[in-house]
């Protein structure tokens, strides 16, 4: 009786280790793919950066952006660039030189420390109504139409509509201005 009730417990025993065998395997097994997917989350991780004002949801990835990104950019840049009183002018340039792609800066540097003495020296204000905005990606190239309007210190003011033609280069996900073209 003593052997057959030996035997049994032997018995149960090696069922019990079998299955914590397997549990310890199924455990094994999940916390690996757990691993796995922790891996390609972390490599395609995405940071998330919402600017100010911005109501839609745009995209940079790469050398590629979203329509809405580029007409926000071209919304702001213009408005730096092209709406100003001597007092604020300053600080604008140095955001717009902020948008220029190394190449194009030197010459953009020059053309607005030009335009800053003009500007201080005839008491220019200036505003841009923007009329159309045409975004052409295959390009890298936005058309913005519009009303300039500048006023010289006491003067009436001076209005005339203006084509400006940007060229830009979006390189790892950083938006760059390569050259101005206005007419």
């Amino acid at each position: 009786m003593e052997f057959k009730k030996y035997i049994e417990e032997k018995a149960e025993l090696a069922r019990q280790n079998r299955l914590l065998r397997f549990i310890v395997f199924i455990m094994a097994v999940a916390i690996i793919i757990n691993g796995v997917y922790v891996y390609k989350a972390s490599i395609s991780q995405k940071v998330v950066l919402v600017p100010l004002g911005l109501t839609k949801e745009v995209y940079v990835t790469g050398d590629e952006a979203s329509q809405e990104y580029l007409s926000d950019v071209a919304h702001l840049f213009i408005s730096l660039l092209y709406q100003y009183t001597p007092s604020t002018a300053p600080s604008q340039f140095e955001s717009v030189l902020k948008f220029a792609h190394p190449s194009f800066y030197p010459e953009l540097q020059r053309t607005l420390y030009r335009r800053l003495k003009e500007i201080n020296d005839l008491q220019i204000t200036a505003t841009f109504l923007i009329e159309k905005l045409e975004i052409r990606p295959q390009e890298k190239r936005i058309k913005v139409t519009g009303t300039y309007t500048e006023k010289f210190g006491t003067h009436s003011p001076v209005s005339a509509r203006k084509e400006i033609e940007l060229n830009y280069d979006i390189s790892a996900g950083r938006f760059y201005i390569t050259n101005i073209k206005t007419s």
